[in-house]
């Protein structure tokens, strides 16, 4: 689902959702349980930008509550000190919560997190001890004595909203609907930053900090913009429930307070868009439950608390999302359509599929299946880069597709060539093996530097040598037809069409190991450049990092017909050449660390076929690009391909793995530095 199409789906159900509480007033009369729904609106108000700021950017702010204050007692002194009604300083209240953390942010933003947390918290202890210890008098009313900030007591009894003169009785129906329009603000707010391009900036910066500088994403600044943001919309909330309550008091800092609003957003869910919603009707919940229970009640609280963090880290969206999986493959297995992962590879999820509610693909879709007794999937990449055809290249070439004929073989290889950002011919030939153990003995009868076909090091050839020992675990493939390329030409047989495509993160749902494991990299590449930074006339070994992502992403024309090859030629394959360019010359921008599109060639010459080679230093980073602008025309471009040709011949596919770092190896000998690993090296 496109990005606008996912804001779209979210904002109606914002609409009917409010739609629905709008409805409220008219079908619940009784003033006590309307009032615990204004209550449970302002919370949920609040928990919805505690989860932007949290769960999507990634600052672990303590202070939420200082902000909420903030907004409360700017009504509570307008009113008391100015007479003006809340109405009117509501505003107010969101500015000086909002310019109240950009003076915090830009104190403790730039600290790890869990400064920010300690930091933001005695800086609201800090203010709530300002307020409790002040005893000087300021002004007197009807005997009493009322401190600046309102000291112990805070402020109480102060002009309303004007609904109790307006309304007379039905006073409480003006206040919730006052509530009501806070709230709406808040939650669509939250809608447009978590699905809009503010939101994709916000996880850049919380998933990878190295690949927000890498893009030119600014951490700090992108922080302190949600820091703000959320206070603006939290001060909001706060001036809501002095206007209701009419009250502001130091009770607003308190431990339990804040403990109470956090406990919505971890039972509600991080990183979701409605969970703070359904944690803030839950927790309210319990507190109705638990009132006749007394001091129990803070361990009911508790006690569901630690359950959901350690048997439901995803709180109930997550829960949610689990179950509505299990609904959608019973659904899809009932239509006929199979499960991406094969029954012997999954396992009891603890990661929730990216997949929509109730998603059901629109197109066809196939994957390789394996026989149960393929536990790996070695796949061997050999290169020879040069700068003009020569004899010396053509046998040099033929040299290393020798050595794939040698006992022990790949069970399938192919040749493609392309022509890199440096100007050079680079011939690329991949061998592909269903079985660990016969790799390694092909690779044990062969001398080591075989593939470099005895070149010295000052010669005119490069060579390149990249290997890969995937787990079956950690590779997908999909295809838009059950004609296998790539690793698919040895599985077993193509599947029947899956489940699990069409929607953003389905790549990352068809990896087995995904099911419980968040793929996350680790490290970075590393040589021992032996203080030089040219690498050609020289070997050079790189060491690889966890967690690697390869993508091999495939292309083929060949049976299309005139209409339909026009069409692609001149309207799809342009946008793709390019966003492969991009990669290929800015994908240190988007975490891409090489990318070779390349053309596959047989004996005759080239074919009708093309693919890319990418490697990214995270499946993460990969779904960020696929999201921008230079993917999304290539998105688009294809999309108008099939809806033009609904039977159209144009074959596309991909191949994903991510890799542990001991099964990758990466070799170099007389290349240009951006060459393949080589591209990724921190040189001076």
């Amino acid at each position: 689902m496109m990005p606008a199409q996912e804001m779209s789906r979210h904002l109606l159900g914002a609409v009917l959702l409010l739609a629905a509480l709008s409805a409220l007033p008219f079908l619940v009369t009784e003033r006590y349980a309307l009032g615990e729904f204004i209550t449970f609106l302002i919370w949920a108000s609040v928990a919805v930008q505690w989860n932007v700021l949290t769960g999507h950017a990634g600052v672990f702010s303590l202070g939420q509550m200082l902000f909420f204050a903030i907004g409360s007692y700017c009504v509570a002194m307008f009113a008391v000190y100015f007479g003006l009604p809340p109405w009117a300083s509501m505003p107010v209240a969101g500015l000086a919560a909002g310019v109240a953390a950009l003076l915090i942010g830009l104190a403790c933003l730039r600290l790890a997190a869990a400064y920010v947390a300690l930091l933001t918290f005695a800086i609201a202890y800090m203010v709530y001890t300002l307020i409790i210890t002040d005893s000087a008098c300021y002004i007197t009313t009807g005997g009493t004595c009322t401190p600046f900030f309102g000291g112990t007591n805070g402020f109480s009894q102060f002009v309303d909203l004007g609904f109790r003169k307006l309304l007379k009785g039905n006073w409480i129906v003006g206040n919730y609907f006052s509530v009501l329009a806070v709230f709406a603000l808040s939650f669509i707010a939250s809608i447009i930053v978590i699905h809009g391009r503010l939101g994709l900036a916000f996880r850049a910066t919380s998933d990878s900090a190295i690949y927000a500088a890498a893009r030119g994403i600014n951490r700090t600044k992108f922080q302190l913009i949600a820091f703000v943001v959320t206070a603006f919309f939290t001060g909001l909330a706060g001036a809501s429930y002095a206007a209701h309550f009419r009250f502001a008091g130091p009770s607003l800092f308190e431990l339990s307070t804040l403990m109470f609003v956090l406990s919505m957003v971890i039972v509600g869910g991080l990183k979701s868009t409605w969970g703070p919603i359904f944690g803030a009707a839950l927790m309210m919940i319990l507190v109705e439950v638990g009132k006749s229970m007394g001091d129990v009640r803070n361990t009911l609280i508790g006690l569901v608390l630690v359950i959901f963090v350690l048997l439901l880290p995803k709180g109930v969206a997550g829960a949610w999302a689990m179950l509505v999986d299990r609904l959608r493959r019973s659904h899809a297995a009932s239509s006929g359509l199979e499960p991406a992962i094969p029954s012997h590879l999954q396992a009891p999820r603890t990661r929730p599929l990216a997949a929509p509610e109730g998603f059901v693909p629109a197109t066809p879709s196939y994957s390789a299946r394996f026989s149960p007794e393929v536990t790996a999937l070695p796949m061997a990449f050999f290169g020879v880069q040069f700068s003009e055809t020569s004899p010396a290249s053509t046998s040099a070439i033929a040299f290393q597709q020798q050595g794939f004929a040698k006992p022990f073989g790949p069970s399938f290889w192919d040749r493609a060539e392309y022509v890199d950002e440096r100007g050079c011919i680079n011939s690329v030939l991949v061998g592909y093996w269903d079985d660990r153990q016969t790799y390694d003995r092909w690779c044990a009868s062969l001398p080591e530097d075989w593939w470099r076909a005895g070149a010295p090091l000052d010669g005119a050839l490069g060579f390149f040598r990249e290997c890969y020992t995937p787990s079956i675990a950690d590779t997908e493939t999909t295809f838009s037809h059950p004609h296998p390329e790539g690793y698919a030409t040895i599985a077993t047989a193509m599947s029947g069409m899956t489940d699990t495509h069409g929607y953003w993160g389905s790549a990352r749902d068809r990896i087995p190991r995904a099911q419980t494991d968040d793929l996350a990299p680790q490290g970075a590449p590393k040589a021992a450049l032996a203080g030089s930074n040219d690498t050609l006339r020289r070997h050079i070994v790189v060491t690889p990092h966890d967690n690697l992502c390869l993508l091999r992403s495939g292309q083929d024309w060949t049976d299309t017909d005139a209409e339909e090859r026009h069409f692609y030629l001149h309207s799809v394959k342009p946008k793709l050449d390019e966003g492969m360019e991009f990669i290929r010359d800015e994908g240190g921008r988007v975490g891409c660390y090489f990318n070779r599109y390349m053309t596959l060639c047989a004996s005759a010459g080239p074919l009708d076929k093309t693919y890319s080679l990418s490697a990214w230093r995270s499946l993460g980073e990969l779904e960020a690009w696929v999201k921008t602008d230079s993917h999304l025309a290539i998105f688009a471009a294809g999309t108008r391909h099939y809806r033009t040709f609904k039977d159209g011949r144009l074959r596309l596919y991909h191949e994903m793995s991510v890799i542990r770092a001991k099964d990758q190896s990466f070799e170099y000998f007389n290349c240009h530095d951006r060459t393949g690993m080589l591209n990724t090296l921190n040189r001076a």
